[in-house]
């Protein structure tokens, strides 16, 4: 694995742990999230949003993360062990800002990312 496929996908774990500690809704999916992969039953779903520049990688990152107990447990607020479960959506940067700040609509911008990764760190701020 090269440097930059391991910095990448240490990049996804961490940003998908973190999501995961933080979120206080995240519920257990029990069916498939429109417009995404099927997620198992009893896993947490978690979308990630990426722009096209970034979806192959962190699609074969997810496929890994996904995989892998150790990389896709934790413990909830509640003490209980759950394993989370990513999926990636390709949508543009610009469309995915404009839907974000829209309130995001998931009948027409698809479902609503738990983590988005723009192309640029810039989106960050324009949004």
């Amino acid at each position: 694995m090269t440097s930059l496929r391991r910095a990448a996908r240490l990049t996804l774990v961490c940003l998908v742990t973190s999501t995961v500690a933080a979120s206080c809704t995240i519920k257990s999916a029990t069916d498939t999230t429109p417009g995404s992969a099927s997620v198992p039953k009893g896993r947490v779903a978690i979308t990630v949003t990426v722009s096209s520049e970034k979806v192959a990688l962190l699609t074969e990152l997810a496929r890994t993360f996904n995989a892998d107990k150790t990389l896709s447990s934790f413990t909830d607020s509640a003490g209980k062990k759950k394993r989370a479960f990513a999926t990636i959506v390709k949508k543009a940067s610009g469309a995915a800002a404009q839907a974000l700040a829209a309130g995001w609509d998931e009948n027409t911008d698809g479902p609503q990312p738990t983590i988005w990764s723009p192309a640029a760190r810039s989106w960050g701020t324009i949004l």
